[in-house]
Order: structure tokens, then C-alpha cells, then sequence
């Protein structure tokens, strides 16, 4: 700002000495042409143009001549004077420097028409009022552009410092992001480099564009990969924004629900989702955007087709982990389905045909008993035998023809429970079959009514509380504690016994069909290994869960979670 400054006070002096020097001239010259207008070249009275300011005039036509000099040109001859114009050179005007009069002179030379001929005028100025002009002029800048000049360096010094800071800043900034110096020794490497500023931001700039674009490609490629991936999985997979917009859906999903278009970008989910009851579970797995959910659902893909889906739900965040969506995995479960309907049907179809010829073969047996009275012992140990090989057969098809009924119910009848009545009723139907022993249940009812199918639940008390006894291996001394409890959400039941508990590792496995914590346990109620395995179905027909503690000689708890949100 400030060499703008002083250039222009320099272009405005020179601008300024050449203004005076015209109007000196334009004044001297016009004064001359009025003269020649209404007088004679020769008139003496020409001179009387000369003053303080023109000392010399001369007018030339072919012979003619008419030379006026002043008295600073005494003893000097015309043609020393002339000879100066020389140095004008096509010029109009010039300030020379006179050797001869030692001084300076305004020179000036043109053409003028009088009277229908050309003369030469050349006019000589003294140069003192020019220059006595100058100075006034300077010292006018001096006075008001020097303060000016003294404002504008400060605030360039001020703006200059101002810029210090965030250019410095900035530089900093893009340095650390670009890799050119280590962060530990940045601002030493800025103080010490040889580059301007200016030049380390472009080189920084140029290399981070060069960085971008390799992160840029680099990115490209996994996002293709990860793209692919998702593209491949069997599984249907829709991700969708708290709004219900579709975000992502990859072909598996875009097969299985889309009959319209094979782009689902962007609609909304509802648009491509026609089943009622898999929208509201999306919705308010939605409205929950903090949890995990899951639920099995039959839908109608076609006209005449269904499947069957595992639904999974998981939220989406942000890095600041705030949630933006779902992101909902379909795991097809139809060929799944299929066998266990296929086995279930297998199932039941052979219960029933043995089961038939096995009550023809009991109820013969029974009929040879009663035949005679005199059997030998050994005799009736093998009739006994039968009866007893019978009633374990048909107790084991009865269990797993009740277990593939279970997992054939879709629907699941609600009504409201009296706790005490059902408890009471289901431990009074399951001491029938232990009168020869010494059995105490203890009831504790902190919950008196809950909604839930009160067969499920009777039977999940008689399997768990005949359990409790079977395998209790004392006679007079079982006890049994079974307590009711609820909160808000959930109505709990415990069942714990005072038998010989189970060791840690089976614990895991004790839901399991046919498995047998000790083959060697007491067989003298038949057990068939499905007990627990239709307890556990039974809980989760109800949505519910079961879990089990156990200590080795002091006992084992059974405790059942049911939901209190079904409506009947």
C-alpha cells in the first residue's frame, strides 16, 4: 500500500509539473495569435508580449523574419539560440538545461497560419515560475499526503499482522493434514524453510489432492467389494432411514418382495411390504431405534405362495452414535418350515398307528392276566414286562405327538389365568401319580392373574414339578417350592426342589430332546427324555423364556418368564 502510495505522488508531480508547463504556454501563444490577427508581423509592439515568463519569440516565413529576446539573452547570438531547439526532436516542448546562460529554459517551437502563410514560432520560458510551482506542490504533499502516507503504512502493518495469524493458522493446518513435515516440529520447519508461505500451501494443497484422490479410489474399490458382498449373501437384507425411505436392498430382497421394478432405492418400505403384521413390527422396531429385534413371519410372496422369514433388526448410527434407521436381515426359514412339517406329520402319523396296536397289545395281555389266577412268578414278571414296555411306548409317542402339536400351533388361545385355581389343580393332577410317596409343595402366590392359554401353562407346571419328583432320589423327604411372581412387564414363575441337582455341564443341554443328564438316574416312572423339550416349546409358544440354576446335592430352580403385554 505504501510503494502504491508513493508511485502515485511521483506520477502526480510529474502529472502536475507538465499541467504548469502547458498553460504557460497556451497563454504566451494564444496572446501571440491575437496580436498577429489585427496587427503586422513586423509591428514593433510584438515584443510587448514578453515578460517575466516569455523572454525570447521568434517567427520565421522563408526570408522573414521578426526575433524578440528579453535581457537574459544579451551578447548571445540568434543562431546559439536556435541551435538548441535542435534537441526538441519532433517535440513540442521541453525543459532544457542552457549551458551557455547556465539555467533552465522551457523550449518551445510550433507552426501558426497568418495571412495565408506558415510561420515557425519558437518560444524560450524561464522555468523559475515552474519550478517555484513545484515546490508550493510539494510542499502541499508534504503537508497533506505525508500524514496520509504515515496512516496507510501503519495500517498495512496492522492488516499484515492480522493475516500473520490465520495465514499461519492455516498453514499449520494444511502442513499437519498433508504429510510434508512431522506434527512434533511443525512451526521450526515453517521458521526454517526456504519456501514462502504461499509455496508450502500449494505444495500442501497439491498433495492432499493427490492423497483425496487415491483415499477417493481406494474407497471406490471397497465400497464395490463391501457392495458385492452384500449382493451375494443369500439372505434378504433391507436397510432402511427413520422415515421409512429404503436406503439399501439387495437383490435377495428385491427378488423375494418387489413384483413392480427391480429398483427399490428410495420408496418407502410400505411400497414394497404388503404384510400388516411384518409393517408394524418394521414400525415400531423404528420407534425403538436403541434395541435389537426378531420375530418369525409367514408371508404370501405370491398369489397361492408363502414363506416363511426369521426377521432380524438391528439400529444404524452415526458415528456420534445417534440412530438413523434399521437395517432388517430376512433369513428364509420356508424349506426349514417344510421339514418340520414333514416330520411333524411323519410324527404323528406313526404315533397313531403304533399307538393303536400297542393298546390291542396291552389290553390282550391284561385279558391273558385275568384268564388265569395261578401264573408262576416268572410268568407274571414277563405279562407285567409287556404292560410296562407298552405304557413307556405309548407314553413316549403321546410326548412326541404333544411336541409336534405344539410346534404346530400358529396361533396361540388367550384367556385370563386365576394363579391360584390353575396351581392348584395342576399339582393335585400330578401328585395322582405319586401316592407312595412323601411329597411337600409349598405354594407362595405374590401374582394372582395373568393372561396366557391356561393348558400350556398347566402343563408346564405338571412336566416340571413331575420331574421335580421323578428324579428326586429320596422317598419321604421331597420338597418342592413353587412361588408366583410379577413386575411391570413380566409374571414370573419358580419352581425349585430340594433333589440331587445338575452339574454345570449339562446345564446348556437339558432343554435338548432325549437327552439324559444319568442314564443311570431312577427309571421307575418311565421318563422319555421329551419333558423339558415340551416345557421349553410351550414357554415360547407363550413368547416367554425359561432358564435354570442348579447346585450338585442341594437342588435345582426352574424359573419362567411370562409376558404380560398379550391381549386375549
Amino acid at each position: 500500500m505504501a510503494l502504491a502510495i508513493i508511485l502515485t505522488i511521483l506520477v502526480a508531480r510529474d502529472r502536475i509539473n507538465k499541467v504548469a508547463a502547458n498553460n504557460l504556454v497556451s497563454q504566451s501563444r494564444n496572446h501571440v495569435n491575437i496580436f498577429l490577427r489585427y496587427n503586422e508581423i513586423n509591428d514593433p509592439r510584438l515584443c510587448n508580449a514578453l515578460n517575466d515568463d516569455l523572454i525570447y519569440l521568434a517567427l520565421f516565413h522563408a526570408t522573414e523574419q521578426y526575433i524578440c529576446k528579453s535581457n537574459n539573452f544579451d551578447g548571445v547570438k540568434n543562431q546559439d539560440i536556435l541551435r538548441v531547439f535542435d534537441d526538441l526532436k519532433g517535440e513540442d516542448k521541453k525543459l532544457l538545461y542552457n549551458k551557455r546562460l547556465n539555467n533552465d529554459f522551457l523550449y518551445y517551437h510550433s507552426e501558426i497560419t497568418f495571412a495565408e502563410k506558415a510561420y515557425s514560432v519558437y518560444m524560450i520560458f524561464n522555468a523559475e515560475k515552474i519550478f517555484q510551482f513545484l515546490v508550493k506542490t510539494n510542499n502541499s504533499i508534504l503537508i497533506y499526503i505525508f500524514p496520509i502516507f504515515i496512516i496507510s503504512t501503519l495500517l498495512s502493518l496492522f492488516g499484515a499482522m492480522k493475516m500473520a495469524n490465520p495465514l499461519r493458522s492455516i498453514l499449520s493446518k494444511i502442513i499437519s493434514f498433508s504429510n510434508i513435515y512431522t506434527k512434533d516440529n511443525l512451526i521450526s520447519e515453517i521458521e526454517n524453510s526456504t519456501q514462502s508461505e504461499w509455496e508450502i500451501i500449494e505444495r500442501s494443497i497439491d498433495e492432499s489432492e493427490y492423497t483425496n484422490r487415491k483415499l477417493l479410489s481406494n474407497l471406490k474399490k471397497e465400497s464395490s467389494k463391501f457392495y458385492t458382498l452384500l449382493e451375494s449373501i443369500s439372505d434378504s437384507i433391507l436397510a432402511i432411514d427413520s422415515k421409512g425411505k429404503i436406503l439399501f436392498a439387495n437383490n435377495a430382497f428385491v427378488s423375494s418382495f418387489s413384483k413392480r421394478t427391480t429398483k427399490v432405492d428410495n420408496l418407502n418400505y410400505i411400497d414394497v411390504i404388503r404384510n400388516h403384521d411384518l409393517m408394524k413390527f418394521i414400525e415400531s422396531s423404528l420407534t425403538s431405534d436403541s434395541y435389537s429385534f426378531s420375530a418369525e413371519f409367514a408371508i404370501e410372496i405370491s398369489e397361492g405362495k408363502k414363506k416363511y422369514f426369521y426377521i432380524n433388526t438391528n439400529p444404524l448410527k452415526d458415528t456420534a452414535g445417534n440412530s438413523y434407521g434399521i437395517v432388517c436381515i430376512f433369513h428364509d426359514l420356508t424349506s426349514l418350515k417344510m421339514a418340520e412339517k414333514m416330520r411333524s406329520d411323519f410324527v404323528a402319523n406313526v404315533s397313531h398307528e403304533i399307538r393303536t396296536p400297542l393298546t390291542a397289545i396291552k389290553g390282550y395281555v391284561q385279558t391273558i392276566e385275568s384268564i388265569r389266577a395261578d401264573y408262576t412268578e416268572s410268568e407274571k414278571e414277563i405279562l407285567q414286562t409287556i404292560v410296562h414296555n407298552c405304557d413307556r411306548l405309548t407314553s413316549l409317542f403321546n410326548d412326541l405327538l404333544s411336541l409336534s402339536t405344539i410346534e404346530a400351533i400358529n396361533e396361540v388361545e388367550l384367556s385370563e389365568i386365576n394363579l391360584h385355581e390353575l396351581t392348584e389343580q395342576s399339582i393335585s393332577d400330578t401328585l395322582q401319580s405319586f401316592k407312595d410317596l412323601q411329597v411337600q409343595v409349598n405354594t407362595t402366590f405374590m401374582a394372582n392373574e395373568f393372561i396366557s392359554n391356561p393348558k400350556m401353562v398347566e402343563q408346564i407346571i405338571i412336566n416340571l414339578v413331575s420331574n421335580a419328583i421323578k428324579y428326586n432320589e429320596s422317598v419321604s423327604d421331597i420338597k418342592i417350592d413353587l412361588r408366583w411372581e410379577e413386575n411391570e412387564h413380566n409374571t414370573f414363575l419358580y419352581i425349585a426342589d430340594n433333589g440331587p441337582g445338575i452339574a454345570k455341564e449339562h446345564l446348556p443341554r437339558i432343554f435338548e430332546r432325549f437327552y439324559r443328564v444319568d442314564q443311570s438316574r431312577n427309571r421307575n416312572y418311565g421318563g422319555t427324555g421329551l419333558g423339558l423339550a415340551i416345557v421349553k416349546h410351550l414357554v415360547q409358544k407363550l413368547g416367554g423364556k425359561i432358564s435354570v440354576t442348579s447346585e450338585v446335592n442341594i437342588g435345582t430352580t426352574f424359573k419362567i418368564q411370562f409376558r404380560k403385554d398379550l391381549v386375549s
